[in-house]
């Protein structure tokens, strides 16, 4: 693990007030979007992750590796979110975009279209972790077979298999966050409690994510 001793809040109030200025507290920070972007950025900020609040801003999340800071800090606590599960329910809107991606390379086995249910998406992803090994894991263990493209026969080398997974993926997340865009919501009381820790000098707040650049 990666350890950075964290600057002080204070030291960091006019890049605070910089990004503060731009949310005038009644149209863009109403919208569940620019209200996250306003506090992962402060909280990024306030941790010294001046690159990765930027990133975000873009917006899109990508973990670089901060300037390590020349002052200490004196806080007493840390508070750290992940993102899926924690700050958005987003597992659902992972599924609906595989689907999607499945419908739009039009997948089928045996005739009927790929498609993960609600219950076996459940199951699949406590038992799988990441996108392209979901996958493969479904076709070469639940069906036992890749699936016909479009109509046209299913990928039987290894490298065609894993070329159909990769632009499945690609596709995937590009939905995905789309869907992020347009239907995600924060996890109840999530946005109090941001307020209250940011609020308190004692805390540091960050943001954590092993997603990819993309996603």
């Amino acid at each position: 693990a990666l350890h950075y001793p964290f600057p002080s809040v204070s030291a960091s109030s006019s890049h605070l007030s910089n990004i503060t200025s731009n949310f005038d507290g009644k149209g863009s920070r109403n919208s569940f979007r620019d209200r996250m972007r306003h506090h992962f950025t402060v909280s990024c900020i306030a941790l010294g992750f001046c690159g990765l609040a930027s990133a975000f801003t873009a917006p899109r999340l990508a973990l670089v590796r901060p300037r390590t800071p020349a002052y200490a800090t004196n806080y007493e606590f840390a508070l750290l979110f992940d993102c899926d599960g924690v700050i958005l329910e987003t597992e659902e809107l992972h599924r609906l975009a595989y689907n999607a991606a499945f419908q739009a390379a039009d997948l089928t086995i045996d005739g009927q279209p790929v498609d993960w249910s609600v219950q076996y998406y459940d199951v699949l992803q406590n038992t799988v972790g990441g996108g392209k090994p979901k996958m493969f894991f479904h076709f070469r263990n639940t069906t036992g077979q890749f699936p016909m493209v479009g109509g046209k026969p299913a990928p039987s080398t290894a490298e065609e298999q894993q070329a159909l997974i990769d632009d499945l993926q690609a596709h995937k997340t590009e939905i995905y966050r789309t869907f992020i865009e347009e239907k995600a919501v924060p996890r109840p009381g999530v946005i109090e409690l941001m307020d209250e820790a940011l609020a308190d000098p004692r805390i540091a707040v960050g943001v954590c994510s092993a997603s990819t650049k993309g996603a």
